[in-house]
């Protein structure tokens, strides 16, 4: 044809509309003009090309002209019309048979096309113009012809793609997800819809890409494009619930580079709305999904349903598969993988992803055709299964096209058109870019980069078979550091002027290995490489300086500061980090240019500065706070948020002072500054922070929903009594129309104490009836944290709430209901029960949940009820029904087991894993009675239920399972993972003897063809008794040899549980495995040798030694030689003091190891050293508080705690330093630590930890004032006040900790708080009040006299523990005080529990003989009581077990 079909149909359409409108005129358009019933076709052209315009008006003539002729013709045209219908028919029914010829050999089919097209081609167009003609005036009548000719032009366009190798996609655009308002937003429309809306954005929602085959095939389109993987929740709305959007969305956040989504209910025509040409596009994306799964990252969203539908396990397999020309199509490693997996609904991360990645990551094309053939596989439309294994049979060749020489061929001439050198992607081997004509320069080229950007070793080997001088012209060609690869030039890595950039990184880095004193004569060199050419080079120099010792250090900063105006942000980071390095005076004097690195460009930079600058003295920092607070209001959030974080540090009068400041950044318009000055605010005392509520009140209604939700969160820091008085201002921010404010208000109001909080219940009530579920969710969470009094009287309001239409609010319902006392629930039950009928299953599951909070005879009561809802046709109902059966009792229990037992069969494995639990709280003869039902189900095809029943057994007494071990050791050999696993944790349940009868068995498993049968055999091993492992031994020896690694850590693991004696014996094949090729074998190996007696131990030291220096061959590997490091140090922990002090040396240096684990374990292992050894290396310690890794932090300030008294004075300086750690756990530790100091000693710091009473932290707070407890008592009362400030501190720890402390006072500062203690007696804390009775137990006589009627008054509290010591500090009483309280006392020689009893006859036995006589008949009635007597505890720790302990030790 003259016309291809595309322009065809635009232009029978434009023709068509414009006849219409001219209505038979001569009416025309001009450049301008906008009718309304013009094609967007037409009037884009129109505006685009004048040219266009004039043919288009020329139409118009013609087809005026010619009408009437037309109309004379119709009865002819019409007949023609009838027969060109036919002919589209034909070629309809010929096109879906080329449908699918295409797929498979598309040149052939296009042949095939064109060829029966050409009648539709005669010379001169003049057939092709009078089929234009009817057309046009078939589709004024009617559409028929018009949408056949589409569907034409999309058979045409699919078949030229396909000939190409190419399938053009929709993706809907990542910028515009990211702008959804995933509050408003609940998930996108179909294709369809998507498509209008894209036409009315202009083009902003949706994308056209078309995708190749070879690219496709080389992963070229993971830079910017993401296929996700989904099941549809229902065949109408795929995203009903809009989970998958907000991970979609998550994703995307995560990943900046992406630019376009597809998600096929988006991305393609839906449905009956498809016309006849997107049916045709339809099939043809079908059929080359493929090239997404691919070419593109890939988002798993994993449901329950997902590893049993094809479509989903189709797509997984892709996405761990990569190509290469060697190998073809492969797995690809872990670290290469495009997929990231995301669980939903009931789909449990750590279970159904990890279950899937087994399943896939390992299988051949081979193997998946075949796992995807079966029928268990499901599918909605068999014909789509049937074409996708059609192709997976032809991939693999396919791929290896797309990796071999012709293609590479291409690339080359490619980069040699744009004037670049070949940049190929990861996968060509040397042998096909030999054979595509690379140079030896170029190979080497190619081959160093992939072992540089992708670690490759494979690659770095190949690498070096190129020549010395190949190698040399490459790297400066390709500019790569050949020194990391290059083994002929490690002699020259000293030379710092060398040529090569890398040869002076590798220089640099060898540096790093030496300690302090060895580096120091170097440094000056160093420093010169501070001014190197490459970033990369200086940065190291950075990082190698900082391992000096800090008086050397000291005198280089200067150059050091220089870096800190360098081009590269990693350089000026790594400077700014290494100056915190510096002793307190030197940094102070380099303040000014580490503040302002506040307003460095990279966020990173800026960080390291806001922790640099909180190492600055008080005073030194308390002098920068001007040029701080003028970062304020700076441009860029990122200073602002950096400013605020610095002003944290200031010490509490300088921050109170610019208070004002960092309140004004409560209305910043970036959320992480507000977030920041939330925190800093917090840092504030309650006095200087209550001063300021008028101001945060006037910003609850600021019209920003960040500004509301910061002034809430920041009215929580509040004291409890300020707080309280303005409860009603926040309880209005539950009716915030935004989330996150809602929320901050649950939070605050969680803060107030319980009888405000009743006060204001009635408010909370009228909004359960609100019309914004969020606000209903608000107030349901806070009456949850009501007293259970007042919650049981407004039960009926939340009871009510189980039928709320929003699930939220129904689980939050759940929640709280479940806070109410037994006997209140019970009450409520009936109302709950008529919930089971709901129609909606979110209000049946609530039911079911709630009923599982009531006692177990009113539970029993409804029981019938709910097995009712075993057959619930919503799965989380059936799920909630088991779980809360199983809180009957067992013999109800029992009758309704067989119901429970049909559950393990179900379709969902959260009902068949709560079944498994429910089932195991049988009584063990009913359970044994129903053994057969659950043995029967140890062969059904379904994996998971064969995983419940295994599951199931090992809730069996050790009788019944013993008789059933034969069924379960057949489970070792099943093909499921999942199973196998379940039968090693059930045998290992058996008796020890039955168990041993049976190992025989499972020793012949050793040798299975199955890896995954020898490994469970293995583990199955490991729950033998040491005498039974021990005579199995070497069969398991023999398996740290098999070829799989799975079996030779299992292997190590079984063996580290032998006995010493044996495990010695075998130790050393066990220490021939730390030179395993797989790194989680070597790590396994040394936490095994961690179980050797300490001589055996010593003696092979040397080899865990090595293992200090473990690496691994890429990024991913090299996270797991990190832990083979850290094992190694650990295990390196349990060696004798002295043989520990030897290898002293070799610990300390991985105190500089690039992984914070690997330095945190040399912390703790150093900390087994004797206190003399331990006391050498302090100084190497102390270097580590300073770590970027709080967890490294922590654990030196923890072993410093270790040193002696001595030692640790003089290194508390900088212990009292980390006090203003950034991180609440390492601010604890030093808090603790400075508790072991002398009492002088700690009496000079005592200031400092008085400090830490303010702390943001509560557990801070807490362990100051149990620190402020090992003050001398002179000490001690200087800073009583400071110390009674914390009895009315919202947290009971904190609360507990400070009357606790308060005990350790003088009498007579204790007499004078006395009555602040006595005011804790009503704490709603039992913990606080034994606290409180405990330590007015050590008042002097007269004191104690005066509040004796507020201790009697604890003789009748709901604690056992408050009552008893109550009782015991009553008896401290002098004689006549004690008399008048006496018929108290006696009251309690009935109290239900014997301690209380036991505590009444020792404190009545302090009364005179007098008073003592008269109540004898009482005491003789108390002679045939069993309790044993009580004294009073000398504990700091007031629970159950501790208090009950002690009770009965004096």
């Amino acid at each position: 044809m003259q016309h291809s079909f595309r322009a065809l149909s635009s232009r029978i359409k434009g023709l068509t509309l414009l006849k219409q409108d001219s209505a038979c005129s001569s009416t025309t358009y001009v450049a301008g003009d906008s009718p309304s019933a013009a094609s967007p076709t037409v009037a884009a052209n129109s505006a685009d090309s004048s040219e266009e315009l004039e043919k288009l008006r020329k139409d118009v003539e013609r087809l005026n002209s010619d009408i009437e002729q037309l109309h004379g013709d119709k009865e002819q045209l019409n007949a023609d019309n009838e027969r060109l219908k036919d002919e589209v028919d034909r070629l309809r029914g010929e096109n879906e048979q080329l449908n699918e010829r295409l797929r498979f050999d598309p040149r052939q089919a296009v042949s095939e096309w064109l060829s029966r097209c050409m009648h539709l081609q005669p010379a001169g167009g003049v057939a092709a113009a009078a089929a234009e003609e009817a057309v046009a005036v078939r589709e004024t009548a009617a559409d028929g012809v018009a949408a056949a000719a589409e569907e034409a032009v999309a058979v045409r366009e699919t078949l030229e793609e396909s000939a190409a190798g190419e399938c053009t996609f929709w993706f809907v655009s990542a910028s515009h997800i990211r702008s959804l308002d995933l509050t408003t937003t609940i998930t996108l429309p179909s294709f369809q819809e998507l498509f209008k809306l894209n036409n009315a954005s202009g083009g902003s929602v949706l994308e056209q890409r078309t995708l190749k085959a070879g690219v496709a095939y080389r992963q070229g389109y993971v830079s910017d494009l993401l296929a996700v993987s989904h099941r549809w929740e229902d065949p109408s709305a795929p995203d009903g619930a809009g989970a998958q959007l907000r991970a979609i969305r998550a994703y995307l956040d995560a990943h900046p580079e992406v630019v376009g989504v597809w998600f096929d209910f988006w991305c393609m025509p839906q449905g009956k709305q498809r016309t006849l040409a997107e049916t045709v596009r339809f099939k043809h994306m079908l059929g080359n999904v493929n090239l997404l799964y691919l070419g593109c990252q890939v988002l798993a969203l994993i449901d329950i349903s997902y590893l049993s539908r094809f479509w989903t396990q189709f797509e997984a397999w892709l996405s761990m598969q990569e190509g290469s020309s060697a190998k073809g199509l492969r797995a690809a490693s872990e670290r290469r993988r495009r997929l990231q997996m995301v669980c939903l609904h009931n789909a449990t991360t750590g279970s159904e992803d990890v279950k899937l990645q087994r399943m896939w990551c390992n299988v051949t094309p081979k193997m998946a055709l075949e796992l995807l053939s079966k029928p268990d596989v499901t599918v909605t439309n068999t014909g789509d299964k049937v074409t996708q294994l059609k192709k997976i049979e032809m991939l693999d060749g396919e791929v290896r096209q797309a990796w071999g020489v012709e293609a590479a061929r291409a690339l080359r001439a490619e980069a040699e058109e744009e004037g670049v050198a070949p940049n190929l992607p990861y996968g060509f081997s040397k042998e096909v870019l030999l054979g595509a004509g690379f140079t030896g320069v170029e190979r080497a080229g190619v081959m160093a980069r992939f072992a540089i950007r992708d670690r490759d070793l494979a690659s770095a080997k190949a690498f070096g078979e190129f020549s010395l001088q190949e190698r040399k012209a490459a790297s400066a060609a390709f500019e790569f550091p050949m020194a990391a690869l290059a083994p002929e030039v490690v002699d020259a890595l000293a030379k710092f002027e060398d040529s090569d950039s890398g040869v002076r990184l590798e220089a640099v880095s060898t540096l790093g290995q030496l300690d302090a004193a060895s580096l120091a004569p170097h440094a000056p060199a160093l420093v010169a490489m501070l001014k190197d050419s490459v970033s990369y080079v200086r940065k190291a120099a950075v990082s190698t300086l900082a391992k000096l010792d800090a008086a050397t250090l000291a005198q280089h900063a200067p150059a050091l500061v220089a870096r800190l105006e360098d081009s590269d942000s990693d350089v000026r980071m790594a400077a700014v980090s290494t100056l915190g390095l510096l002793d307190a005076a030197t940094l102070a004097r380099h303040a000014p240019a580490i503040v302002a690195r506040l307003e460095d460009s990279d966020s990173g930079v800026r960080s390291a500065a806001v922790s640099t600058l909180g190492l600055l003295d008080a005073a030194t920092l308390a002098q920068h706070a001007p040029a701080i607070l003028a970062r304020l209001k700076h441009s860029d959030s990122d200073v602002r948020e950096a400013a605020v974080s610095t002003l944290g540090q200031l010490d509490a009068a300088t921050l109170a002072r610019h208070a004002p400041a960092i309140l004004a950044r409560l209305e910043d318009s970036d959320s992480g500054v507000r977030k920041a000055a939330v925190s800093t605010l917090g840092l504030l005392d309650a006095a200087t922070l209550a001063q300021h509520v008028p101001a945060i009140l006037a910003r609850l209604e600021h019209s920003d929903w960040g500004v509301r939700a910061a002034a809430v969160s920041t009215l929580g820091l509040l004291d409890a009594a300020t707080l309280a008085q303005h409860a009603p201002a926040i309880l209005a921010r539950l009716e915030d129309s935004e989330y996150p404010v809602r929320m901050a208000a649950v939070s605050t109001l969680g803060k107030l104490d319980a009888a405000t909080l009743a006060q204001h219940a009635p408010a909370l009530v009228a909004r359960l009836e609100h019309s914004d579920w969020g606000v209903r969710r608000a107030a349901v969470s806070t009456l949850g944290l009501l007293d259970a009094a007042t919650l049981a009287q407004h039960a009926p309001a939340i009871v009510a709430r189980l039928k709320d239409s929003d699930s939220g609010v129904r689980k939050a319902a759940v929640s709280t209901l479940g806070k109410l006392d037994a006997a209140t629930l019970a009450q409520h039950a009936p109302a709950i029960v008529a919930r089971l009928k709901h129609s909606d299953s979110g209000v049946r599951e609530a039911a079911v949940s709630t009923l599982g909070q009531l006692d177990a005879a009113t539970l029993a009561r409804h029981a019938p009820a709910i097995v009712a809802m075993l057959k619930d046709s919503d799965s989380g109902v059936c799920e909630a029904a088991v779980s809360t059966l199983g809180q009957l009792d067992a013999a109800t229990l029992a009758q309704h087991a067989l119901a429970i037992v049909a559950r393990l069969e179900d379709s969902d494995s959260g009902v068949r894993k709560a079944a498994v639990s429910t089932l195991g709280k049988l009584d063990a003869a009913t359970l044994a009675r129903h053994a057969p039902a659950i043995l029967a189900r140890l062969k059904h095809s379904d994996s998971g239920v064969r995983e419940a029943a295994v599951s199931t057994l090992g809730q069996l007494d050790a009788a019944t399972l013993a008789r059933h071990a034969p069924a379960i050791l057949a489970r070792l050999e099943d093909s499921d993972s999942g199973v196998r696993k379940a039968a090693v944790s059930t045998l290992g349940k058996l008796d020890a003897a039955t168990l041993a009868q049976h190992a025989p068995a499972i020793v012949a498993r050793l040798k299975h063809s199955d890896s995954g049968v020898r490994e469970a055999a293995v583990s199955t091993l490991g729950k033998l008794d040491a005498a039974t492992l021990a005579r199995h031994a070497p069969a398991i020896v023999a398996r740290l040899k098999d070829s799989d690694s799975g079996v030779r850590a299992a292997a190590v693991w079984t063996l580290g549980k032998l006995d010493a004696a044996t495990l010695a014996q075998h130790a050393l094949a066990i220490v021939a495995r730390l030179e395993d090729s797989d790194v989680f074998m070597r790590a396994a190996a040394v936490s095994t040798l961690g179980q050797l007696d300490a001589a055996t131990l010593a003696q092979h030291a040397p080899a865990i030694l090595a293992r200090l220096e473990d690496s691994g061959s890429d990024e991913h590997m090299a996270a797991v030689s990190s832990y083979v490091r850290a094992a190694a140090l650990l295990t390196l922990g349990k060696l004798d003091a002295a043989t520990l002090a030897q290898h002293a040396p070799a610990i300390l240096a991985r105190l500089k190891d690039s992984d914070s684990g690997v330095r945190m374990a040399a912390v703790s292992t150093l900390g087994k050293l004797d206190a003399a050894t331990l006391a050498q290396h302090a100084p190497a310690i102390v270097a580590r508080l300073k770590d970027s890794d709080s967890g490294v932090r922590k654990a030196a300030v923890s072993t410093l705690g270790k040193l002696d008294a001595a030692t640790l004075a003089r290194h508390a300086p900088a212990i009292v330093a980390r006090l203003k750690d950034s991180d609440s756990g390492v601010r604890k530790a030093a808090v603790s630590t400075l508790g072991k100091l002398d009492a002088a000693t700690l009496a000079r710091h005592a200031p400092a930890l008085v400090a830490m009473l303010k702390d943001s932290d509560s557990g801070v707070r807490a362990a100051a004032v149990s620190t402020l407890g090992q003050l001398d008592a002179a000490t001690l009362a200087r800073h009583a006040r400071a110390i009674v400030a914390m009895l009315k501190y919202w947290d009971s720890g904190v609360r507990e900790a400070a009357v606790s402390t308060l005990g350790q006072l003088d009498a007579a500062t204790l007499a004078q708080h006395a009555p602040a203690i006595v005011a804790r007696l009503e704490d709603s804390v039992s913990g606080v009040c034994r606290a409180a009775v405990s330590t007015l137990g050590q008042l002097d006589e007269a004191t104690l006299a005066q509040h004796a009627p507020s201790l009697v008054a604890r003789l009748e509290d709901s604690d056992w523990g408050v009552r008893t010591m109550a009782l015991l500090t009553l008896g401290k009483l002098d004689a006549a005080t004690l008399a008048q309280h006496a018929p108290a006392i006696l009251a309690r020689l009935e109290d239900s529990d014997s301690d209380v009893r036991a505590a009444a006859v020792s404190t009545l036995g302090q009364l005179d003989a007098a008073t003592l006589a008269q109540h004898a008949p009482a005491l003789v009635a108390r002679l045939v009581d069993s309790v044993s007597g009580v004294s009073f505890p000398p504990t700091s720790c007031h629970c159950d077990r501790c208090l009950r302990r002690q009770l009965h030790q004096q």
